[in-house]
């Protein structure tokens, strides 16, 4: 089958998605900087990452006893003044974003439970997934074992969370396979890090954290056919070759597609609720479980 003939891009003609259709502050789901300290409220339990953005660590909730994922985001040198009048602002893009994504909360997302600021940081406070790992080491330690139910299982949700961010007005600006957590157990996706991420539209005064619709649909495809192509090679299954040429389009940006229009595809189509009890069950016992 011709993809050309099932895939028609979506033309580039509809308002800007994001915040001038959103609710502001007053009845939103966004939230303000929690009261108090951080460590008041979570005991920290170890370390998860380390970069240039900071560090994250694993934590427990004192009352609760629910684990969460804990960012410690350096403050800027100097204050985003530019952020759009009337819209929660913190100080600190990567909650902007986090706050935006919540109207309404996607499956696909990682979601900010809530944030703290001392003298030096922002605290984002986010869920924690368990069982999981990141996309790529989950692939590695399953290559060769996915059924293609359960590989275009986890294709589908990475199309669906970034149309999910475009959809919300935000490009996250680096989707790769260290971005992404797999629940080994569930098989569902969540995208993380929204550190490199910008508002889109041109309704921003300040231009650094702003991009037009037309660059972020080029940035989120390019960077999903990037892992789309990963995910089919690592796991070594077998796609049809029109889906082959789809990952193709998208890496170059062929076609000028959205993430709705990948979605239409007929391989992408066969993805159900039997087809994510199927995967679940086939991974579940190539693991012995």
């Amino acid at each position: 089958m011709d993809p050309a003939k099932s895939l028609t891009p979506t033309p580039d003609t509809e308002h800007v998605p994001g915040p001038p259709g959103m609710k502001t502050i007053s009845g939103s789901c966004r939230i303000g900087p929690s009261p108090g300290l951080v460590h008041l409220k979570y005991h920290m339990l170890g370390d998860l990452g380390k970069g240039s953005y900071g560090f994250v660590k694993l934590a427990i909730h004192k009352s609760d006893h629910r684990k969460v994922a804990i960012k410690f985001a350096p403050k800027p040198e100097t204050e985003d003044t530019g952020y759009l009048p009337g819209y929660l602002y913190s100080g600190n893009s990567e909650v902007d974003l986090m706050n935006m994504m919540k109207e309404p909360h996607s499956p696909h997302i990682i979601e900010l439970l809530e944030w703290f600021e001392d003298q030096d940081n922002v605290i984002l406070v986010m869920e924690y997934p368990e069982p999981c790992e990141t996309l790529y080491c989950f692939i590695k330690h399953n290559s060769g074992r996915l059924e293609h139910s359960a590989v275009r299982m986890i294709i589908v949700q990475i199309v669906q969370a970034a149309k999910d961010c475009i959809d919300h007005g935000v490009c996250h600006g680096d989707i790769h396979s260290g971005n992404i957590l797999v629940n080994t157990a569930s098989l569902n996706i969540k995208l993380i890090d929204f550190g490199c991420g910008l508002r889109i539209g041109e309704e921003y005064p300040n231009t650094e954290m702003t991009i037009s619709l037309r660059t972020a649909l080029k940035i989120t495809i390019q960077s999903v056919g990037h892992v789309l192509r990963e995910v089919v090679n690592l796991a070594h299954t077998s796609v049809p070759e029109e889906f082959q040429e789809l990952i193709s389009w998208c890496e170059h940006y062929e076609r000028q597609l959205r993430p709705r229009d990948i979605l239409m595809h007929p391989w992408l189509r066969k993805h159900s609720v039997s087809d994510t009890e199927e995967g679940k069950t086939a991974q579940a016992q190539s693991r012995g479980q």
